[in-house]
Order: structure tokens, then sequence, then C-alpha cells
């Protein structure tokens, strides 16, 4: 059985800014924080401006999600 880091993987769609993905929002999963992604932990998450089924996260510093309209959450400790 894949584990949800794969399933993830699989999933998130580059963007083309180092480090950003668009991923949907069933597929993050918050109970055991930070969620990976390629094997780094989500730094931070934003809502996707068009869609409100998917989300930007960023493994990089969450400054890599400043260029959004609206605040990204940082997820680190």
């Amino acid at each position: 059985m894949p584990c949800a880091e794969q399933n993830l993987d699989a999933i998130a769609v580059p963007t083309g800014v180092n480090g950003v993905y668009v991923v949907p929002l069933p597929a993050l999963d918050f109970e055991n924080p930070p969620p990976l992604l390629r094997g780094r932990p989500i730094t931070a998450i934003a809502p996707h401006p068009q869609h409100d089924d998917r989300y930007y996260v960023t493994t990089e510093h969450p400054d890599a999600l400043a260029f959004l309209p609206d605040p990204y959450i940082d997820l680190l400790p």
C-alpha cells in the first residue's frame, strides 16, 4: 500500500516556481503535520485564488507563496 507522501507526490502539480506546487485540498493531511512532499516538509500553504478545492503549497521558505493575493499559512514551528 502506498504511503500518503507517495500519493501527494503523484498529484502535486509543479507551478514553475522552485518548491511551489498546487494540490487538491483533500490530499493534505494535517493530522500529522507537516505533510511531506517529495521528501521535504511542506512549510506553508495558501488558498488557490481561482479554485476553492486547491491549495498552493511550498517546501521552501514560506515567503515563496508571497506572490498570492491571500496570505499564506506558515506551518513552520
